[in-house]
């Protein structure tokens, strides 16, 4: 990552899964995990949760709740919405000059 570039955690609620985006494992083999943005924010509803909590235009979303970039993204990411309708899921993004 630059110096312009930083990852954020936007923490919009708890997920309904006791699943964690992020956990210290101990097993004895390191894992590198990279992340790439497979959405961009280009709008946001005023008052709503997205905006209350910080997301900002031009965010570039790495992890929307359990879901990174996979095959059948679009389908993955429904599911999530859909399972977290009473609850706003982790959000991990990517944010240009932070």
């Amino acid at each position: 990552m630059t110096n312009d570039q930083s990852a954020s955690v936007v923490n919009v609620g708890e997920c309904a899964s006791s699943t964690n985006v992020h956990r210290d494992s101990s097993n004895a083999m390191d894992v590198i995990v990279i992340n790439f943005p497979f959405a961009l924010v280009d709008e946001i509803t005023d008052a709503s949760l997205a905006a209350n909590d910080g997301l900002q235009l031009g965010d570039q979303i790495m992890i929307f709740g359990n879901v990174e970039i996979v095959d059948n993204l679009l389908q993955k990411l429904a599911c999530e919405a859909q399972t977290n309708q009473d609850y706003a899921p982790p959000v991990m993004v990517l944010r240009q000059g932070a």
